[in-house]
């Protein structure tokens, strides 16, 4: 009998193991459960040497709840953060006219020429502009107003 004490724990360990994959509680329910009926058939049909220390089993239980939800809320907490890369950045961040746009030209953004299209007109060599739209390779720009 102690080996369905083992079954079951090694089953709660799966289904843990699954809960951060899937995030539902439902398995994180399920293991913690299957934990405890495993923990309770191993101790009560254990010899001496295999019981549970129910005061090192419970903090034990209690951080690996612990530890699963701060895992599943910080995945959580990753699709909440807007994208930070490609083209979605780029929009209304600010670059340097290399070339002047009258109203196609060049602009320089984190290192990059660009072929940009001017929205607002004629733009000098050396201002600033917004971006504001971007098609394939080419930026859509207006002058940066100066504070």
């Amino acid at each position: 009998m102690i080996w369905l004490g083992f079954i079951f724990i090694f089953l709660a360990v799966g289904f843990v193991i699954g809960e951060l994959f899937t995030g539902s509680g439902l398995l994180l329910v399920i293991g913690i459960a299957s934990l405890i009926f495993g923990l309770v058939v191993f101790s009560t049909q254990g010899t001496v040497l295999l019981q549970i220390n129910w005061w090192v089993a419970i903090p034990l239980i209690i951080l690996i709840i612990g530890l699963v939800i701060f895992f599943i809320l910080r995945i959580i907490n990753t699709y909440h953060h807007k994208v930070i890369t490609g083209k979605e950045d780029m929009e209304g961040k600010t670059a340097v006219v290399k070339k002047t746009l009258d109203p196609e030209g060049t602009v320089f953004y984190l290192g990059e020429y660009w072929n940009a299209i001017s929205n607002s007109g004629k733009i000098d060599s050396g201002e600033k502009v917004i971006i504001e739209n971007i098609d394939g390779l080419t930026l859509y720009v207006v002058k940066k107003l100066k504070p």
